[in-house]
């Protein structure tokens, strides 16, 4: 059983690597440019997802993002600071 899993992350300038991990999975992906991105073939679990800021934007990990049967996940949009 798997999901999708999509938010948005802001500025679409920071370009950020979105890295979604739990114990046994880490699945990454690459936002277009205007900062929305997608997971698909998510497992079912919990996990946690990292936005590792380029160009002096900090990162930032958000958690407990519960993946529970096939369907599509909103995660809440991210801002990055400098």
């Amino acid at each position: 059983v798997s999901a999708k899993v999509q938010g948005r992350v802001l500025p679409g300038l920071a370009s950020p690597l979105i890295t979604a991990y739990n114990a046994t999975d880490t699945l990454y992906a690459i936002p277009n440019w205007d900062g929305k991105y997608l997971f698909r073939g998510v497992p079912t679990d919990t996990y946690s997802i990292h936005f590792k800021g380029w160009g002096g934007y900090q990162d930032t990990t958000i958690s407990n993002i519960v993946v529970d049967s096939m369907k599509l996940i909103q995660v809440p949009t991210i801002t990055l600071h400098k």
